[in-house]
């Protein structure tokens, strides 16, 4: 069986599974293509717009902000298909790894997905957070890429070992006691919920019968 971490000068490995150089590569290209095409459609309006314009006093300023719109619509675009590419990088490959590793009982596959996922998670909880101020880096979503495709590889278990489990470990008990208290507060929380909401229905329930029995009774 073939782990994601096959050697860079390989093309394609036994079976039909992308390494991750190649998986890099075929993205990258993607991702060109993607630009190309928002550059020509870019190229398109910018024209359309100067010609249109023909004999107009603000012929320049019409030009100048069609091109930013359309620049900004291009970035836009461009980096909604990256973004498109990098999810597929980050989950559709390593679920399929992880169910492999389940059905062929491989350990060590099976512990090193484990790790990925658990620094997987974590970062895309950070992303969540940063997300606004990381888009305006340049090439963020492809040093993204790279950065998932090098933990699946091999980076995974370097980054568990050195950062998350040493912080999770020192920190255990305090995110075990949060974690029971706010499980506490959400059961609490729901049963509440479900006292007011039948005491509600019961007092809807004899309203209904008192206005019922005062019809009954005229």
């Amino acid at each position: 069986m073939n782990m994601p971490g096959a050697g860079p000068g390989e093309a394609e490995a036994p079976g039909g599974d992308l390494t991750p150089v190649k998986r890099l590569q075929n993205a990258s290209t993607e991702a060109a293509r993607c630009a190309m095409r928002a550059g020509e459609r870019l190229r398109t309006k910018i024209e359309f717009a100067w010609k249109s314009s023909a004999g107009s006093p603000n012929r320049i300023p019409i030009a100048v902000a069609a091109a930013l719109l359309s620049l900004l619509l291009a970035r836009r675009a461009g980096r909604k298909a990256i973004q498109g590419v990098s999810t597929v990088v980050a989950t559709a490959y390593p679920c399929y790894v992880s169910f492999k590793s389940l059905s062929q009982s491989d350990d060590t596959l099976r512990r090193k997905m484990l790790m990925y996922w658990v620094v997987y998670g974590l970062l895309r909880n950070a992303e969540t957070w940063f997300d606004g101020l990381l888009s305006f880096l340049p090439n963020y979503s492809l040093a993204k890429m790279a950065l998932l495709l090098w933990l699946q590889r091999t980076g995974a278990p370097i980054v568990y070992a050195l950062g998350v489990h040493p912080a999770l470990a020192a920190n255990e008990g305090r995110i075990d006691a949060a974690i029971a208290t706010a499980k506490s507060q959400a059961e609490r929380g729901v049963q509440e919920w479900a006292a007011l909401r039948a005491s509600v229905s019961q007092k809807l329930r004899r309203m209904v019968q008192e206005q019922e029995w005062a019809r009954g009774t005229v």
